[in-house]
């Protein structure tokens, strides 16, 4: 376990934080914070009672584990689906969507999903009004990332192709 990760957490845990609410809100206006992030507390982790709210500063000790398997059967409760930042996080603005096999607690599947889908693809996921399956699939529809683009379309310029088929 470490206290500190060596890339600049705090920025992203920050925009993780604020572009979910910002997605969420976009899709269900008056949208609360629901995203909690799990606390490193006297060496271990803590997951809080409330939603986590940014702004997040120096003093907030966010819980590095040492892999995702560690966090999937160590730190995050009993929750069936959960979000684990990586290198890549701070690069591009995507975390890692994580299914948990509730018999053993290891992780059956993963999922990359831009910042601003990952409060109501957790929530559409908790009231089974969406499925991990259908997550991936979109995510493989789209290379490999569930969400929107992160660099949309500019006015005056080329439209995106257009799909034809339906697929």
């Amino acid at each position: 376990m470490r206290a500190a990760n060596p890339w600049c957490y705090l920025e992203t845990l920050n925009k993780l934080l604020t572009d979910a609410l910002g997605g969420s809100n976009e899709l269900v206006p008056g949208s609360d914070h629901e995203l909690v992030v799990v606390e490193a507390r006297d060496g271990a982790s803590r997951i809080p009672d409330q939603a986590t709210v940014p702004p997040l500063h120096e003093s907030f000790s966010a819980y590095i584990a040492a892999s995702v398997g560690d966090a999937a059967t160590q730190h995050v409760g009993e929750a069936s689906h959960f979000v684990v930042l990586d290198e890549q996080s701070s690069n591009d603005g995507t975390a890692l969507l994580l299914s948990r096999n509730q018999h053993d607690g290891t992780v059956d599947s993963v999922a990359r999903v831009t910042f601003d889908s990952v409060q109501a693809v957790l929530v559409s996921l908790a009231t089974a009004t969406l499925g991990f399956t259908e997550v991936q699939s979109i995510a493989d529809s789209r290379g490999g990332i569930y969400g929107r683009p992160t660099e949309s379309p500019k006015r005056g310029g080329p439209a995106p192709r257009m799909k034809l088929g339906g697929h």
